[in-house]
């Protein structure tokens, strides 16, 4: 099991953050091709946590210095373990693990960021 996150598939949400982007997704490829040589890897595409982690505490920045930032319904730590339990020899090469439906969390970011779709 490798952790990746839902930036790969919401990359406007990591906006500005190219290296941490990269990796995820090499995390993303990497699952992949060694799931179609029959290795079990699985890449866990994780939405922003609750109460830990680095969007934590750039949301608690924002909101000092009076800027918008999204946040939407996160996971907490005591779900990760169930997470886990329900992967495990799940027969997908990537799986999204989030609250919110992704459609939602897209329209709120593009919201965020004026009504401009930051997609490619």
């Amino acid at each position: 099991m490798l952790c990746s996150t839902l930036g790969s598939l919401l990359p406007q949400s990591k906006f500005g953050q190219a290296g941490y982007s990269a990796a995820n997704e090499y995390l993303d490829a990497f699952a992949a091709a060694a799931r179609r040589k029959g290795v079990p890897a699985i890449a866990i595409n994780w939405d922003d946590w609750s109460i830990v982690g680095m969007s934590v505490s750039a949301a608690i920045e924002a909101a000092a210095e009076g800027r918008q930032y999204w946040t939407g319904l996160w996971p907490t730590p005591a779900q990760g373990p169930e997470v886990f339990t329900r992967l495990a020899g799940n027969a997908h090469a990537r799986v999204v693990v989030s609250i919110e439906p992704v459609e939602t969390m897209q329209r709120g970011i593009v919201k965020l960021f004026g009504g401009k779709s930051l997609s490619t």
